[in-house]
């Protein structure tokens, strides 16, 4: 301290004094996660507020997460939208494809609710081990994780539902790889969609072969339910 004072007097600072930096306590952002109520169905609830959660939620279905360096903690409302999109359909012993899976959230709902298979992608490399985690944290053993580009997803008429919830230009992009991998009679859920970008998404999708079934508009974000119909090459 001493060698500091000589040296500030020659800038004229005559008077030095030492402060203790207040520093933010470590846990302080846990209060910004509270139990999020989804539906009648689902509520999520910070692994670390699950004693005192204890017999206040009736829902039926009670996903535990930690929030990570992946999207997805349920306060988005394109996350909420898709997963009351998901509870409208009967997924029970059905494949499931989640392209920009991220935490895993929409994924680990889908086996929750019964899904004979659910693959979750995602290019983000912190994807992988956050989905095993909201797996383990909720028992589910059934997820299989693909880190990269879902239209670098080989195959045809593969599953019953897909979703996808990476923005509207995104999923334009990979409107030829949904309806090749989709099922007829199959599903898609696409959401975070701006609200100047939804009528380019609903035209790729419909010139693709898909039906709007449905949309919803959560904050500024759209989210859009298709199905296909039965056609030949298209089981």
């Amino acid at each position: 301290m001493d060698v500091l004072r000589e040296h500030l007097r020659s800038f004229e600072i005559i008077a030095v004094r030492w402060k203790e930096p207040e520093l933010q306590h470590t846990d302080d952002w846990k209060e910004y996660f509270q139990p999020e109520v989804i539906s009648d169905e689902l509520v999520l609830i910070p692994v670390w507020r699950q004693e005192e959660a204890q017999g206040k939620y009736p829902q039926r279905y009670r996903m535990i997460f930690e929030p990570g360096g992946a999207f997805g903690t349920g306060k988005h409302a394109t996350t909420q939208s898709c997963l009351r999109y998901i509870e409208q359909l009967d997924i029970q012993g059905k494949s499931v494809l989640d392209i920009g899976a991220g935490s895993g959230i929409l994924s680990v709902y889908c086996a929750m609710r019964g899904a004979a298979s659910v693959l979750a992608a995602d290019i983000n490399p912190s994807s992988p081990s956050e989905i095993q985690h909201l797996s383990s944290l909720n028992g589910i053993h059934t997820i299989e994780v693909y880190e990269g580009d879902g239209n670098r997803l080989e195959g045809e008429n593969m599953y019953d539902l897909i979703v996808i919830n990476i923005g509207g230009e995104e999923a334009v992009r990979q409107v030829q790889t949904c309806r090749r991998l989709i099922k007829g009679t199959g599903a898609a859920i696409v959401s975070g969609i701006v609200e100047w970008v939804e009528p380019q998404v609903r035209i790729a999708y419909e010139q693709a072969g898909f039906t709007l079934r449905s949309r919803q508009m959560d904050d500024e974000w759209f989210t859009l339910l298709f199905t296909v119909e039965k056609s030949a090459g298209n089981p």
